[in-house]
């Protein structure tokens, strides 16, 4: 090798002296490219375990807080019944509702029964026609926390022949303790 270098000649060498100097500059960009990089996801996975942290911390500051919602949830969740039962007494419930706040219930339709880890839910969907007070009071009294109603879906248009009354289609649950699996 020193043979070979002494034969170039001093073009030639610093010619070399270039290539070898791009090669080196061209290795180290790619090494500190390569560490950027994985500075920058090793940065972004310590701020989601901080976030993941912060958050198991707030939860189990509030250990007696969800304790006590868990109980009430426990105490308060309806048990089902019978699955062919619970989409006609929701809609029977709904139905009463609808009378008592003036809403018009038209085309009603038991859903098909789901079953979720966390709750069975008995879904109808219903087709309503009623001004929007009435509409309003009517979609209050159904949500009340101790119904265990849930709204999944809402579509509202307002009435074309006349634009103070609300036509609205909606998919409502009731959400019933999960079934005990051994």
């Amino acid at each position: 090798m020193k043979e070979m270098i002494q034969k170039m000649t001093s073009r030639e060498r610093w010619l070399a002296a270039i290539v070898a100097g791009v090669v080196f500059l061209f290795l180290n960009l790619f090494l500190l490219k390569l560490i950027f990089t994985k500075e920058a996801a090793l940065q972004s996975d310590l701020r989601s375990k901080q976030l993941a942290w912060a958050a198991l911390e707030t939860l189990s500051s509030q250990k007696e807080l969800w304790t006590k919602r868990d109980a009430w949830l426990q105490e308060k969740q309806p048990v089902l019944g019978s699955k062919e039962m619970a989409g006609v007494e929701l809609l029977e419930q709904v139905r009463a509702l609808a009378k008592k706040q003036d809403v018009a219930i038209l085309n009603p339709t038991i859903g098909a029964f789901e079953e979720t880890p966390f709750y069975e839910a008995a879904p109808i969907t219903v087709e309503t026609k009623s001004s929007w007070a009435s509409l309003i009071r009517f979609l209050g009294a159904l949500q009340t926390p101790d119904y265990f109603v849930a709204i999944e879906s809402a579509d509202l248009k307002t009435d074309p022949e006349d634009v103070t009354a609300m036509h609205g289609t909606f998919t409502i649950a009731k959400w019933y303790a999960p079934a005990l699996t051994d």
